[in-house]
């Protein structure tokens, strides 16, 4: 008899998954420069933000094969995307670190996880969310429980209800200078 239920992927399994989006975000391609970590601006947010999170070093493991999934410093990535549009060689990090995420949750391991009550994508480490909640204002804290393209989408829906449209007939004047 067939077991009904599905079962949770096999650490090989996992290794393997996370092997093939390593190659999918062209990770192999990376020049080990740094300039990935150095752009990071996890590094200005938290104070004491040591190395065990940064980009490269990530990378680096990644492609090695050493990724502990359970390893909490997979969730401080902002997937902000500033070290895959300034990585000379092509690296797409956040699309890898996004994907990662992914992995880890449907493994059954989302160490640290929260999901975006909007699109359900897992995001944030526990203690990075922790970290910035303690030190906003209550008011400012509003969206950070949706995950970034959320809360993005959610502001830019915010400015377009704030704006109020011209009345018909109305054309905006673009003027040379003069009345």
């Amino acid at each position: 008899m067939v077991d009904p239920t599905p079962s949770e992927p096999s650490r090989d399994d996992l290794v393997a998954a996370i092997e093939a989006l390593a190659d999918e975000n062209e990770l192999k391609l990376c020049l080990q420069c740094g300039l990935c970590s150095g752009v990071c601006p996890m590094a200005r947010i938290f104070a004491g933000y040591e190395s065990p999170a940064y980009p490269r070093r990530i990378l680096t493991l990644a492609q090695e094969g050493g990724l502990d999934p359970g390893d909490l410093n997979l969730w401080f990535c902002l997937t902000c995307d500033t070290c895959s549009r300034r990585c000379p060689a092509g690296v797409n990090f956040r699309d890898f670190m996004e994907g990662l995420r992914e992995l880890l949750v449907a493994g059954g391991d989302p160490a640290g996880a929260h999901s975006c009550p909007t699109c359900g994508t897992p995001f944030d480490g526990t203690p990075r969310l922790d970290h910035v909640q303690r030190r906003l204002e209550a008011s400012e804290r509003a969206g950070l429980e949706l995950c970034p393209r959320c809360r993005k989408r959610a502001a830019a829906d915010r400015l377009r209800a704030m704006q109020s449209p011209l009345p018909k007939g109305t054309h905006a004047r673009i003027s040379g200078g003069g009345p």
